[in-house]
């Protein structure tokens, strides 16, 4: 009797297997794609797949977007001055590089300005380099309150500024710069009671398509009929 049972349980069991066999090549279109999925048809393991691998996507491309944003931010970090806020060189030089690309490309007008902060050595000697640093840094505050925000300033060297004017001749922008020159002889900087005289040499050049970074910063530090002391 119980031999008799199993047989009719295992036929069962065939016969499911068969059906189940024909239900899923009904879903099969002849080239062998699945047809539209019926939900209910759907387990609820296979929903509980779906839905961990579609959590871990989302959790990936967060971590993504964080990633891309502290490696943005370190590459901004990378760019600026570590006392001043404005570009340090390797900053500055790359966006001398692109403004070079950018007039080769669409020829618009692009100046630049060299400032020179004279006797920095001397101030640091005398009276220690954080009245050293106030200067530089009073220096930097004036340049950016002087120059339109579309305008790039950078430190190119301890106390060498350069400064990159959009759509300025360089006739205009020797007058920026004798301006600027004059403006930082104009001022006392006071750091502990200490009061430090700033001296500026500042030149400008037009800025070519054909020029090189280092031929432009060259340039404009010699073009000094701004100078002012």
């Amino acid at each position: 009797m119980d031999t008799k049972r199993s047989r009719e349980e295992e036929h069962g069991r065939e016969q499911a297997a068969r059906a189940e066999l024909r239900r899923r090549r009904a879903r099969r279109s002849p080239d062998g794609a699945l047809k539209d999925l019926d939900p209910a048809d759907v387990s609820e393991d296979v929903r509980s797949v779906v839905m961990q691998l579609t959590d871990r996507v989302d959790q990936l491309s967060g971590e993504l977007d964080r990633a891309k944003r502290r490696t943005a931010e370190l590459e901004t970090l990378a760019d600026e001055d570590v006392l001043l806020p404005v570009l340090n060189r390797r900053g500055f030089m790359r966006e001398l590089g692109r403004t070079i690309s950018f007039i080769e490309r669409y020829q618009p007008l692009a100046a630049l300005i060299h400032v020179h902060v004279v006797g920095l050595k001397a101030i640091n000697e005398s009276y220690g380099h954080e009245a050293g640093d106030a200067v530089l840094a009073d220096v930097a505050a004036r340049l950016k309150s002087t120059v339109r925000a579309s305008d790039i300033i950078g430190r190119v060297a301890g106390d060498e500024f350069g400064i990159i004017l959009w759509t300025a001749t360089e006739r205009e922008a020797m007058r920026k710069a004798s301006l600027l020159a004059s403006q930082l002889a104009a001022q006392t900087v006071t750091d502990e009671g200490v009061h430090v005289s700033v001296r500026a040499i500042a030149g400008a050049t037009a800025i070519h398509a054909e020029d090189t970074t280092k031929d432009i910063l060259s340039r404009a530090a010699t073009c000094t009929e701004s100078a002012v002391w």
